[in-house]
C-alpha cells in the first residue's frame, strides 16, 4: 500500500466508476504561480480556464504572491489564458504560468497577443488497480479467521460469522457498533492490521474510505455536487449512517433530493441501517414535501389488510393506508410448521390440492 491517502483515492475512483463518472487525475484544481521574466511574482493577473470540450469556463486572479487556484469542473484538456496589464510586448513571452504536478503543461504562446495560452491536460492514467486489492466475502471470511486464531478466540466465544458482522457494523457506524465489548474491539483493531499489511480493502472499505476523502477534500464535494444536481436514493429505509454521511456530502447543504422509502419495509437493521434516517427525514431536510403512495399493484386486498394489522403494532413509523388496485382476492390462512421442510411440504401438498 502506497499511504492511504492513495489508497483512499484509488477507492474513490473505484466507487465513481460504479457511478459512471469517468475520474482520470487526482487534481481538483489548476494551482501554480504566475511569474514575470525575473522570476518576481505577477499579483492581478486573470488566470481562465476552458475545457476545450464542454467549452465551460473558469476564472481566478491571481493573489499578492502571484499564487491562484482554478477549481476543475471535469477532467480533460484545457485552455489556460493569463492576461498580465502594464508589460511590454517584448516582455510577454517572459511570462510564466506554473502549475502543479498533477497535470501536463503544452505551452502555445499567441505572438503579439496580450495573453500567453496553455494546454492542459490530465496526466494520470486510467485507475490504477494494482495498487489496492479489494477482498470478496471468501477473503474476509478466512482473514476473520485467521484473526480469531492469532488472538486465541474459539468460534464458540465469537463465531467467524458474529464477528464479520460486527465488523460491519462497526465500520458502518451503526449505533449498536457503539457499545462493542473489548473482545469485539480487539479483532476489528486486528483485522484492519492484517488488511493495511496486506494492502487490501474490503466491501464496507470502499464506502466508508470514499466517505473520508469526501469528507476532507472541500474542491472535491464541490466538483461533484456539480455534477450531480439531482439525486434519488430507493430503499432509504434501509441506509446506514456512512451512507447517510455519503449523501449529505454529495447533496450539500440546499439538495435537489428525492428518497424513496418505506419505514414499515425495514428489513436491514442487522447490516447497520438506522430507522431513524427515514422517520426523521424532514428534520435533516427542512422544507422537504412527503407524498404517501397509497395504491398497491401487487396484493389483494385480503393480504394487505392481514400486513396492516401486524404492522400496526410497532411505534415508530407513519401512519398510512394502503388501497389494492387488484380487487379483493382469497381470505388469508395461516399455517403452522414445526421446521423449513414442514413448510415445504405443507406448500406442495396446497398445490396438489
Amino acid at each position: 500500500m502506497r499511504g492511504v491517502n492513495s489508497t483512499v483515492r484509488n477507492l474513490l475512483g473505484l466507487f465513481l466508476f460504479a457511478l459512471t463518472l469517468t475520474a482520470q487525475t487526482t487534481s481538483t484544481s489548476i494551482v501554480g504561480t504566475v511569474t514575470d521574466p525575473s522570476g518576481a511574482a505577477v499579483a492581478g493577473a486573470k488566470v481562465t480556464a476552458r475545457n476545450v470540450r464542454t467549452g465551460v469556463l473558469t476564472e481566478t486572479v491571481t493573489t499578492t504572491t502571484g499564487d491562484y487556484a482554478i477549481p476543475l469542473l471535469d477532467v480533460g484538456e484545457y485552455s489556460v489564458t493569463v492576461e498580465v496589464e502594464g508589460f511590454k510586448p517584448e516582455t510577454r513571452s517572459g511570462i510564466r504560468l506554473q502549475v502543479n504536478e498533477k497535470v501536463r503543461v503544452d505551452f502555445e504562446l499567441q505572438v503579439g497577443a496580450v495573453t500567453e495560452r496553455i494546454t492542459v491536460t490530465s496526466e494520470a492514467p486510467a485507475l490504477r488497480t494494482d495498487e489496492v486489492t479489494v477482498g470478496g466475502t471468501v477473503e474476509q471470511r478466512r482473514l476473520v479467521e485467521q484473526v480469531l486464531k492469532e488472538l486465541g478466540i474459539p468460534s464458540t466465544q465469537l463465531s467467524p460469522r458474529a464477528a464479520r458482522a460486527a465488523i460491519s457494523r462497526w465500520k458502518n457506524g451503526s449505533s449498536s457498533a457503539v457499545s462493542a465489548s473489548e473482545l469485539v474491539s480487539a479483532v476489528v483493531e486486528r483485522y484492519q492490521e492484517r488488511l493495511q499489511a496486506a494492502g487490501a480493502v474490503d466491501f464496507d472499505d470502499m464506502l466508508v474510505l470514499a466517505v473520508k476523502l469526501l469528507a476532507e477534500d472541500a474542491g472535491l464535494r464541490q466538483i461533484l455536487r456539480q455534477r450531480f444536481t439531482y439525486l434519488l436514493v430507493d430503499e432509504f429505509q434501509d441506509t446506514n449512517p456512512v451512507q447517510m454521511e455519503l449523501l449529505w456530502h454529495l447533496a450539500g447543504p440546499r439538495p435537489n433530493l428525492t428518497a424513496v422509502g418505506d419505514e414499515d419495509q425495514s428489513i436491514y437493521r442487522f447490516r447497520g441501517a438506522e430507522l431513524e434516517h427515514i422517520l426523521r427525514f424532514e428534520h435533516t431536510y427542512p422544507g422537504a414535501k412527503v407524498l404517501t403512495l397509497g395504491n398497491n399493484y401487487r396484493s389483494a386486498e385480503p393480504i394487505l389488510k392481514a400486513a396492516a394489522a401486524v404492522i400496526a403494532h410497532n411505534t415508530r413509523r407513519r401512519p398510512k393506508l394502503l388501497r389494492s388496485c387488484s380487487g379483493d382476492g382469497e381470505p388469508v390462512r395461516v399455517l403452522a410448521a414445526v421446521d423449513e421442510s414442514d413448510e415445504a411440504g405443507l406448500v406442495v401438498a396446497d398445490i396438489r390440492r
